[in-house]
């Protein structure tokens, strides 16, 4: 368990050809605790499914001190 403070978190998933180009993606705002945490929510849910092809890939936005929105980590999922 963490005590870090939950935040919101922009994630958009996705999934990528055999060339690594991005293809469907759905994006979703998440509450969790680190960047990584909120990739990982988003990517392990069902509606992040197309038939039978689950999103691999995750780009999580966050916001900083000034209130601008900044990528923060690009996730993957095998």
């Amino acid at each position: 368990m963490t005590d870090a403070p939950l935040q919101e978190f922009q994630v958009e998933s996705f999934n990528t050809d055999p060339e690594g180009r991005s293809q469907q993606s759905d994006v979703c705002m998440v509450f969790a605790h680190s960047p990584k945490a909120a990739a990982m929510k988003a990517l392990s849910e069902d509606l992040h499914e197309i038939g039978n092809v689950r999103r691999l890939r995750a780009r999580v936005t966050g916001v900083d001190a000034v209130g601008r929105k900044r990528v923060t980590a690009l996730y993957s999922q095998l």
